[in-house]
């Protein structure tokens, strides 16, 4: 009986752990658009976001800095939401963009009422400089590092990524 027990407390505690996490929709990364702005990439398989959550790391913890919110991107399976101005429909739901230059922060995509998650990308705030206007830049964190290293993707690039991730 208590093997039977320990059995199902074990596959409900799976249950809720795979119930809880979103699935993959897409991928997330960081460019240049138009006038040198902080612009987010996003790909996507099936559903596009409609919300983007900028994350500010703080201890160890990511905290919640902004909720950008607005219609679902459009596009070719990748949208863009400029940070300095954004789309038309989009705007600040929840907190403020002032990102300051000492801290780092991790920008992650959603799709509301599902459980789609894009990735996330972190970003150090000023070190723009480091962005690209013909590239996409995402982190691969396979070499140990905290905050991964980056690498620099083409928006087909960016599509098959979001491809592979789903």
């Amino acid at each position: 009986m208590r093997l039977q027990v320990a059995r199902a407390a074990a596959v409900g505690a799976l249950l809720t752990l795979t119930a809880c996490t979103p699935a993959d929709g897409g991928r997330t990364g960081l460019m240049l658009g138009a006038g040198g702005h902080l612009t987010v990439a996003v790909a996507w398989c099936d559903q596009a976001p409609d919300s983007v959550v900028v994350y500010q790391h703080s201890g160890g913890e990511l905290l919640d800095q902004a909720t950008i919110s607005g219609p679902a991107l459009h596009g070719e399976k990748i949208g863009f939401i400029d940070l300095d101005e954004l789309p038309k429909g989009w705007s600040v739901t929840e907190g403020d963009l002032d990102l300051r230059e000492d801290r780092f922060y991790e920008i992650r995509a959603h799709k509301t009422g599902v459980q789609l998650s894009y990735g996330g990308v972190t970003l150090r705030a000023g070190h723009e400089k480091g962005l690209h206007r013909d590239g996409i830049v995402i982190q691969h964190y396979d070499d140990g590092s905290e905050y991964g290293y980056d690498v620099k993707l083409t928006q087909d690039d960016l599509r098959n990524a979001a491809k592979e991730a789903c």
